[in-house]
């Protein structure tokens, strides 16, 4: 109800992060309240990290980005919420990449397991042209952090010195209650 006042600035951005936030923690409720109702139904419900993973790099792909993918079989043994920000990380920064540095840029994408949890980055190089900028809500890397910090990791994201951008996360491998 606070958001249809209409206040502006900082203001009205917080009230509309915490809005796609509070539809997002439901719809994953949801789905988690019919698996538990339905185990048979699993398959359906749950996407492997992974392979969102891989589809999101085809697609940038296929949009125009130069994809590199290094996806370490070991995080198969990560937790599922863990994979899963990871996934949806990577979803984000490229989409990020593609909007900011436009086709033809090169991006890297890392996604590796250790003792210490996920680590995730995504790594672009100088936008092959000057593109124009699209305009930018902020909110894509303020809900990814929102995430990170949720499970307990950091975020760290901003411009290399070659002119890229460099997003880099670390997930936990145990999840604070």
């Amino acid at each position: 109800a606070a958001r249809y006042t209409a206040p502006d600035g900082p203001v009205a951005d917080a009230l509309t992060d915490i809005r796609e936030t509070g539809h997002q923690v439901l719809q994953d409720l949801r789905g988690l309240i019919d698996l538990l109702r339905d185990p048979d139904r699993q398959s359906d419900l749950l996407t492997d990290p992974n392979d969102v993973i891989r589809e999101s790099a085809e697609r940038m792909t296929a949009a125009g980005l130069e994809v590199d993918l290094e996806l370490d079989p070991a995080t198969e043994h990560a937790p599922l919420v863990a994979r899963t920000s990871a996934a949806r990380i990577v979803q984000e920064g490229l989409t990020n990449v593609l909007k900011h540095a436009g086709p033809g840029t090169k991006a890297r994408v890392r996604v590796r397991a250790g003792r210490d949890g996920l680590q995730v980055e995504i790594h672009n190089s100088r936008p092959p042209r000057t593109i124009e900028r699209l305009p930018s809500s902020g909110r894509g890397l303020a809900g990814m952090r929102e995430r990170v910090r949720a499970l307990g990791g950091t975020l760290v994201a901003g411009p290399d010195e070659d002119g890229g951008w460099l997003l880099a996360a670390s997930l936990p491998a145990s999840v604070p209650a």
